[in-house]
């Protein structure tokens, strides 16, 4: 697969596009890094170029494949803590409180058509 990746639609902050499908290799569940190629860094002794920097926009994972196209969603997520105690402002120290972590799934950052992908192998 070393054709480029590029998103073809920004579907939402969750979801993109891609312009490969299953004829160039893409399956479900493989993983990709979303980027854009930023500006061009020179090494400060030599001001020799070291080659442009990747503005990561994101982290995500094939969830549907076609001929050509292939949707991809964020996976990429941080977690939080719910306090499910009967009553969450009363500290008690015979009550332990019930504490529930959840997932809240991270969006895209700043994702446009165009933006650039490349397999991830985790």
């Amino acid at each position: 697969m070393s054709e480029t990746i590029k998103v073809a639609k920004v579907k939402d902050e969750y979801t993109i596009v891609i312009n490969k499908g299953y004829n160039n290799g893409i399956k479900e569940g493989q993983n990709f890094l979303i980027y854009e190629v930023g500006e061009e860094i020179f090494d400060p002794d030599t001001n020799e170029s070291l080659g442009r920097l990747e503005v990561i926009k994101g982290k995500g994972v094939v969830i549907n494949v076609q001929e050509k196209i292939s949707t991809i969603e964020s996976n990429e997520f941080d977690t939080y803590k719910v306090n499910r105690s009967k009553n969450p402002f009363v500290v008690n120290i015979f009550d332990t409180p019930e504490v529930e972590e959840k997932k809240r799934y991270i969006p895209f950052r700043g994702i446009k058509e165009g933006d650039l992908l490349r397999r991830i192998y985790t």
